[in-house]
């Protein structure tokens, strides 16, 4: 498979960012996770422990204001101890429209069980009350730890809200710092991946460009017959190939042109040796054309000679003819 050094770097690249998207997808769904949790558990568990308290302090509210009926025989005492009850009622519904756990709902219908027993035993000691002014009589025979049964339900209930809010904001704390640490190791996983790819591709990139650096001081040394060999099925094991092919093609030119020269030497000599011959060839000439010269001249001399004597024999021959008309003339006088 051909893997271009574009794309070596591009998977380096993208490992890079594939681990980051995922320490972000996490730290998304680690911070997702406690908002989520954080508003369940205020909106359960948080209510169910404020809703606790609150039943509590109707409770408090109720028994005093019975206290208060017992002492001073007030109708608005039981007034206020019907409305604390009451919203201890409201407060035991309101409980359960959240999300509670068995034990809190066995809690809370032993809670509503003893409100009821409650209420009749407060009905009791209004009917004592009513019919009796021995505050300590009724106090002593039927009011006194009257409501401790509710009293200890109501805080076994608010125990267990306390406890379940406290576990599940732990757990909570635990799994954050999971997601933490899985955000650290994740994070730390893709770096050590990204810095071992990275480490390996760029050991096998300076490698390889080392050798063919090599290669070309070589070449720079007038080294025509340097080789290099890039292991690999990418652009530098293309550039090695193609510096092979060079290298070959000008080595083959150079070769060439030595053969020329060797070629032109030959020629040269042979050249050399024509122009001594012609040279040589010339000299006799120029000799040959010495002695025709001197023939030349000698035979003019001889033409002139000729001439002249050609010359003097004209003349002698017309004033051989003057004299035979001289002789004739006279002659013919006699």
């Amino acid at each position: 498979m051909r893997l271009k050094v574009t794309t070596k770097l591009i998977s380096i690249v993208l490992v890079a960012v594939l681990g980051l998207a995922t320490v972000t997808g996490i730290s998304l769904y680690s911070t997702t996770y406690q908002k989520d949790t954080s508003e369940k558990i205020a909106r359960e568990d948080a209510a169910q422990v404020a809703l606790a308290l609150q039943g509590r302090i109707n409770l408090s509210e109720a028994v005093r204001a019975y206290k208060n009926y017992l002492i001073r025989k007030d109708a608005r005492q039981l007034a206020i101890f019907k409305e604390q009850t009451g919203n201890l009622e409201k407060t035991f519904k309101d409980f359960e429209t959240i999300g509670i756990t068995e034990e809190e709902r066995q809690l809370l219908s032993d809670a509503r069980s003893k409100l009821e027993s409650y209420r009749i035993s407060i009905g009791s000691l209004i009917t004592a009350r009513a019919s009796s002014t021995d505050i300590e009589k009724i106090d002593t025979g039927l009011a006194k730890g009257i409501d401790r049964p509710l009293e200890v339900t109501m805080q076994k209930l608010a125990s267990v809200a306390q406890i379940n809010y406290d576990s599940k904001r732990e757990a909570m704390t635990a799994l954050s710092k999971k997601l933490l640490w899985l955000q650290v190791g994740t994070f730390g996983i893709i770096g050590i991946l990204t810095a071992i790819l990275g480490l390996v591709i760029a050991r096998r990139l300076t490698r390889r460009l080392n050798l063919f650096s090599a290669a070309l001081s070589q070449v720079a040394d007038k080294d025509l017959t340097t080789r290099v060999s890039l292991p690999g099925n990418d652009e530098l094991s293309d550039m090695g190939s193609k510096f092979n092919e060079m290298m070959i093609a000008m080595e083959d030119m150079i070769s060439s042109i030595q053969n020329a020269v060797l070629s032109l030497t030959d020629k040269s000599k042979e050249l050399l040796f024509s122009s001594e011959i012609m040279a040589k060839d010339a000299d006799e000439v120029a000799g040959q054309a010495g002695t025709v010269a001197t023939a030349g001249e000698e035979m003019a001399a001889t033409s002139t000679e000729i001439a002249n004597n050609c010359i003097m024999a004209a003349e002698s021959s017309q004033l051989a003819n003057q004299t035979r008309e001289c002789l004739r003339y006279h002659l013919l006088l006699f």
